[in-house]
Order: C-alpha cells, then structure tokens, then sequence
C-alpha cells in the first residue's frame, strides 16, 4: 500500500483535483481485488490494483472519489476492533421523539449511511415503543457508541447501563479500513501494484 499512497501524495501536491474511479471489483475466495483509475481532472492518470486478502465489511458505489486512504482508527473499525456491550435503559424520556432524534444523530455522527441506526438498536419494537416502556435492552454493538447513547439519553431523565461486554471476535492489531470517497472495505492482507 505504501507505493500507492505515495503515488496519492504526489498528486496530491498538484494544484488541480484527484479523480479516482473504479474499473472493476471481483472476489477471489475471501479476497476483493478493485482495480481503480487515479489521476488528476484533465491530467495524467495511472491504474491501480488493490488486493484485500481477508474482507470483514463493505460498501462500494460506482461514484468517482476524491479521496482513498487506509487507516486504522475510525467508527467504522469499532464492530471489529473494540469490545461490544449491551445497553439497558431505566425511565421513559422526557420527550421520547426528541430522545429519538438525538439517538439518530449520534449514530449519524459516527457511521454517516455507511451503517444503518437499526443495526444496533434492540428490534423487538420501533424505537418510540421501546422507549416508552420503560426498561428494557436499549441496543447491543461497540462501547464507545453505547457510551454515547448513554450520555445523550441522561439529558431526558433515562439511566442507560452498559453490561456484558465481549472481546472483539478478529485480531484487532491488523484491521485496517480502505476508504475510496463513499466506498469502504474493511479487513487484513492489504496489497498493491500499478498497471501498465
């Protein structure tokens, strides 16, 4: 990957826009190779192999991006790389719709589109009928987002309890999130090669 970022780097020193689009996308048993076109608007342009060895998540659109980089830290990595908890929540809010909103926000906030606000709330009810029973499972996935519904819903009078917490299910230390604009791919073995 160090080869393509630096390739990204020099473009990026340009005056003129990077424009990054994808050829195409196939699976080889677990691994996804996108071949990708990068350049500048109206200028030179090089094509790119990057190679996935083991996918954990993903998300491709047919949108040209402006922007690709790897990392490490980020929302998107948490389902993968932290503990995952159960929130319970004890009172009805204050003004449940409101609580509602704010909960979409937060989760909003962290995941943007890319994961969808039902992912992690209990399903057993919509949201507006779980909330004013009461008590009850709240949702279930990454710590740092729970802690988050727990401090947001305390504005409206509701204890939130974070309880049952569980190690990540990968090896954290390798996960890495590819992100091409609106497009992501998460997961291990990240290679890359220029096209003739």
């Amino acid at each position: 990957m160090d080869k393509l970022l630096a390739a990204l780097k020099q473009f990026d020193d340009e005056e003129e826009d990077l424009f990054i689009v994808f050829n195409s996308a196939v699976w080889k048993e677990k691994s996804l190779i996108l071949q990708i076109n990068l350049g500048l608007v109206g200028g030179n342009r090089e094509n790119w192999e990057i190679q996935c060895g083991e996918v954990l998540s993903y998300k491709l659109s047919g949108e040209y991006a402006a922007f690709l980089d790897l990392i490490d830290d980020h929302p998107l990595l948490w389902e993968f790389k932290q503990e995952t908890a159960s929130a319970f929540f004890y009172g009805v809010p204050a003004n449940i719709q409101s609580a509602i909103t704010v909960l979409y926000e937060v989760h909003d906030n962290f995941f943007d589109s890319h994961i969808p606000c039902s992912r992690y709330f209990h399903k057993i009810w919509p949201l507006s009928r779980l909330l004013s029973a009461g008590d009850g499972l709240l949702a279930r996935g990454p710590i740092e987002l729970l802690k988050q519904y727990q401090a947001r819903l305390s504005a409206f009078g509701t204890k939130v309890s974070i309880c049952s917490s569980q190690k990540p299910a990968h090896d954290a230390n390798n996960i890495k999130l590819l992100r091409i604009g609106n497009s992501f791919i998460i997961g291990k073995q990240w290679s890359t090669h220029k096209l003739p």
